[in-house]
């Protein structure tokens, strides 16, 4: 998969780029809906919504033009790649999500693959699911608490998707057990990060 001694240094590998396919084989235009409904959603940079897949991908990073021909990096693989590319060329990328309480195991579904985008839908929808709240009084008004943050959740398993080191083989496991929420990511900060 590459020089080890790149994992040493901290490389960011999600900026090297695959020169064995282009980006109009490895990228989806499926991928490209949903970063767009990402984006809208989550009030990202409107102006990328203007934009034509090929320009989001040179903005963004995904890709990079080398002597006219544009070719896909890991992170452009990881948001709106086909999924037979990310397996070939990010074997590393995958999701665990698992709820127990204590030793038994309550769900469990397959380990994920998918791109980052649908990944996290996926997994939202699988947390959303176990969310349950219950009301407080305070004063005149009833407040719901939910059992689980789902803000947080969602801020804390974007950045273990996003900071986790993809040149290292591990899983970005999600873990819910009846009193405690765990997201765990293989990897530390890139070189310069602390």
């Amino acid at each position: 998969m590459g020089n080890s001694s790149l994992s040493n240094l901290n490389y960011d590998y999600s900026t090297r780029v695959i020169k064995d396919i282009c980006c109009k084989d490895a990228f989806s235009s499926l991928e490209h809906e949903r970063l767009r409904k990402f984006i809208a959603l989550y009030h990202g940079d409107r102006f990328l919504l203007g934009l034509s897949d090929e320009e989001i991908d040179l903005a963004l990073g995904f890709s990079r033009r080398i002597e006219d021909k544009l070719y896909p990096t890991i992170a452009g693989l990881l948001i709106v790649g086909k999924q037979e590319f990310i397996d070939t060329y990010i074997s590393g990328h995958e999701v665990l999500f698992q709820v127990t309480d204590g030793s038994n195991v309550i769900f469990n579904p397959p380990i994920m693959h998918e791109p980052l985008l649908e990944l996290f839908e996926k997994v939202n929808n699988l947390f959303m699911a176990r969310v349950n709240e219950q009301e407080i009084q305070v004063g005149l008004f009833r407040v719901p608490i939910p059992n689980y943050e789902p803000i947080a959740f969602r801020e804390a398993f974007v950045n273990a998707l996003v900071h986790r080191d993809y040149y290292r083989i591990g899983a970005v496991a999600v873990q819910i057990q009846p009193d405690v929420l765990q997201i765990s990511s293989p990897g530390g900060f890139v070189q310069g990060v602390n």
